[in-house]
């Protein structure tokens, strides 16, 4: 018989598959509860050899029935309780010598393997790699020359093949995804039967093979498969697939055989239910039952983000490049619907007169997803289609320092701002390289956690993809990489950094239009022609990254840290915690904040927190700058080096030395702050700054005494000074700039107040001061 399941008759003989001149008519061990018994004998009716993996089949004699086979170890009989060890003492005192031997023998083995499984997994072990792993060595156990596993979708409508080994790629061409329902597959026979166990054997088929494998056996030279399925609470999740070559197919022979694959399957379930693998399925679907190019692409970056764990993460970004076929050049694709709100230019959010926001505009029309034609030259991408391996670039912006190019596939759009770290893996079938994948971060990264897990991705993901640009998606696919050898085709003129324009085409083949922007619409898509990098992202990235260095640099108390170049000459003014006297550091006035820690006030200590990490990273002209900040000072080694040194008797007699003198032992916290020589808003409003003079009052205050003065006096009443509101106007919008800046950098200042507005003296504007927004130990 060539086909058999595990469900036999209870008492039947079942005939063994006939191979290397066997006898058909030798009786077969009986079948008991579902399991399926291979032969015991081979065509000369003699005993086969013992197996050195599973232990050697009863030696029965040719002509002996059913009767006299041994039962299994389910099948038998005792009172004891189940899982007992007495339970499997009695039931291996049951089964002949060489049956128990058998029993045993495989119990070891699978027992072995499923600790080597374990020992081959690790933190860093992706799904489909342990499960390949496993898959290896279950059939140099038991010298199969194919294994293979798939797993099923929840609705058990659809088979995945997740790996196979033994066997080119090239023999599950067409097999990969598999519809069950009609499909005539293994799966299907498997499901529709209930079969716990189920083989093929070509030389002695008696009916259709399943679909699956026919030509899997005649391309793979297999004389026997079998195959299992995998479940979780009695439901099929996958099946587990071994095949055999004529060197080793008399190992499907024996009679613990069925049961093996059985044990096997049973190990696996654990990885084949691994969250990833079903993430996996629904990624194939939804990519066999794409209509068009960008949904395509759309549908993959989506599943990247929700596969690799970055749906919520506001950092990473995803885009896909596809190359022409003489890798000159590449379209990349963007889905911006996919990138996080963080991550696109600040110029987006203001719509009036920006070029940035209309092009948004239009691209969110067409779909979101733009395509961006440039040439393969002087790219990260090129890199990895000519070494066929990932490129991870964890700070892009020195190595442009380094090499003096930039790459235009990474500085493609003003839309989105530039990374920090990029990691491009190479999509590739057969050692065939068709694109790639861009992994972006807007902060600095390795990838050690990302480049494991996207490998596997990529090796599930492009057959798939590759299939369906290159059959149902044939046309789309074949216009787009005309139109980027068209776009690309001057060569020279492209690595110059020179402009294109002119008809550009769309997907599936249509013109579309192309306007100032170097964009071009069709039906279903937008594309945009990139010669060159983009100035705008190239700037955003460069001043993102000077920014983290002197941010790092503020921060770095220890190595900025020093009083040698400062100078206190005399006190500002005082609060409840602080002094603020005026200073040199290192020729420049200054004021110098001292705020003295006596270890009891817990607010006191976050509000200083607050105000030199502020200080410390913000830059705006109307907020007080911040030259040096200085934390956990012992206020002897202040007095010493910035007062004492000195000896100005100022100092030394003032109140505010008393108070340092006597918290000699503490520590405090120093801002050396840029030095606002006209007070706080708060007193030049006591001293009228916003208003016009009133010349009758000075007329009348020079007047003396006397009549003529009472009458002055009299009109001056009669006539209040006038607001300048140009003055203030500008005051006003100078501290409102200051708050949109803090606002764009996440700080909300919450105690705005004249008091906490400082003027500093200008020759160059007419109110004759600037105003600077000081006091962040509120803020947030």
């Amino acid at each position: 018989m060539g086909c058999a399941s595990s469900q036999p008759e209870a008492d039947a003989v079942v005939k063994p598959p006939a191979q290397n001149g066997q006898n058909n008519n030798a009786p077969k061990a009986a079948t008991k509860e579902g399991i399926e018994q291979p032969p015991a004998q081979n065509g000369n009716g003699a005993s086969h050899t013992q197996s050195p993996l599973y232990g050697a089949p009863s030696a029965k004699s040719p002509s002996a029935g059913p009767q006299q086979a041994a039962a299994t170890p389910a099948s038998a009989q005792n009172s004891q309780p189940a899982g007992s060890q007495a339970a499997v003492n009695q039931s291996l005192k049951s089964l002949s010598a060489n049956e128990a031997n058998a029993v045993q023998a495989t119990l070891l083995k699978v027992s072995t393997l499923i600790q080597k499984f374990a020992e081959g997994r690790s933190e860093r072990t992706t799904p489909v790699q342990a499960v390949r792993r496993a898959l290896n060595l279950v059939t140099a156990d038991c010298r199969a020359k194919y294994a293979s596993v798939s797993v099923l979708s929840e609705t058990q409508e659809h088979a995945l093949l997740v790996t196979a080994v033994g066997v080119p790629d090239t023999v599950h061409e067409g097999n990969r995804l598999l519809k069950v329902p009609g499909s005539n597959s293994s799966a299907e026979r498997i499901l529709q039967k209930g079969t716990d166990f189920f083989y093929w054997q070509p030389s002695a088929s008696e009916g259709p093979a399943p679909s699956d494998w026919s030509a899997l056996a005649s391309a793979a030279g297999l004389t026997y498969i079998a195959a299992v399925p995998i479940k979780v609470s009695d439901k099929v999740i996958g099946v587990l697939t071994v095949g055999f070559g004529d060197a080793a197919a008399d190992e499907a022979d024996y009679i613990m055989f069925p049961t093996y694959l059985q044990l096997i399957a049973a190990s696996l379930s654990s990885m084949v239910k691994d969250n990833s693998i079903p993430k996996y399925m629904t990624l194939v679907k939804d990519l066999h039952e794409t209509q068009d190019l960008d949904s395509l692409m759309h549908k993959v970056v989506q599943h990247l983000r929700t596969v690799l764990g970055h749906s919520s993460n506001h950092h990473v970004w995803y885009r896909i490049g596809l190359t022409a076929p003489n890798n000159t050049a590449s379209t990349i694709f963007d889905d911006l619907t996919q990138v996080p709100p963080t991550l696109m230019q600040r110029t987006l959010s203001n719509p009036t007169g920006s070029s940035s926001f209309k092009l948004l505009k239009e691209v969110q029309a067409a779909g979101g997803v733009m395509r961006t034609v440039v040439a393969m030259k002087n790219t990260v991408m090129k890199i990895a289609v000519h070494n066929r391996q990932q490129v991870m670039i964890p700070d892009v912006q020195k190595v442009i320092n380094q090499s003096g190019n930039v790459s235009a596939d990474i500085f493609n759009t003003r839309l989105i701002k530039p990374p920090t770290s990029v990691l491009v893996f190479p999509l590739k079938v057969k050692q065939h390289i068709f694109g790639v994948i861009f992994c972006m971060s807007s902060v600095q990264s390795d990838f050690s956690d990302v480049s494991p897990k996207l490998r596997e991705v990529c090796e599930v993901m492009s057959p798939h993809l590759l299939f369906m640009l290159t059959q149902p998606l044939a046309n789309d696919y074949k216009a787009m990489q005309t139109a980027s050898l068209t776009q690309t085709a001057g060569g020279s003129m492209m690595s110059e950094g020179g402009s294109m324009s002119g008809i550009l085409t769309g997907a599936g083949g249509s013109i579309g239009r192309s306007d100032s922007l170097g964009v071009s619409l069709s039906g279903d898509s937008f594309m945009y022609t990139q010669s060159r990098s983009s100035t705008g992202a190239l700037v955003t990235g460069l001043t993102e990254k000077l920014n983290q260095k002197r941010i790092r640099s503020s921060m770095d108390f220890h190595n900025n840290t020093t009083m040698t170049d400062l100078q206190i000459s005399g006190l500002l003014g005082e609060g409840g915690f602080a002094k603020v006297f005026r200073g040199l550091w290192r020729g420049l006035v200054v004021g110098v904040k001292v705020v003295c820690d006596d270890g009891k006030n817990e607010k006191m200590v976050m509000k200083n927190a607050h105000e030199i990490a502020i200080l410390s990273a913000l830059s705006h002209p109307n907020i007080v700058q911040a030259y040096n900040c200085l934390t956990d000072v012992l206020v002897r080694d202040l007095l010493n080096v910035t007062v004492h040194r000195y000896n100005n008797p100022t100092v030394l007699n003032s109140p505010a030395y008393k108070y340092l003198l006597s918290m000699e032992d503490k520590t405090c916290h120093l801002e050396v702050i840029e030095y606002c020589d006209l007070g706080n808003l708060s007193n030049a409003l006591k001293n009228n700054i916003f208003l016009i003079p009133n010349p009758v009052i000075a007329a009348a205050a020079g007047a003396g005494d006397g009549a003529a003065a009472a009458e002055l006096a009299e009109r001056a009443r009669q006539q209040p000074m006038k607001v300048n509101m140009r003055t203030l106007l500008l005051t006003l919008i100078e501290i409102a700039s200051a708050c949109g800046y803090l606002h764009r950098m996440g700080v909300v200042h919450c105690d705005i107040k004249p008091a906490n507005v400082l003027l500093k003296s200008s020759n160059i504007d007419f109110r004759g001061f600037t105003a600077k927004v000081s006091d962040f130990g509120l803020s947030r």
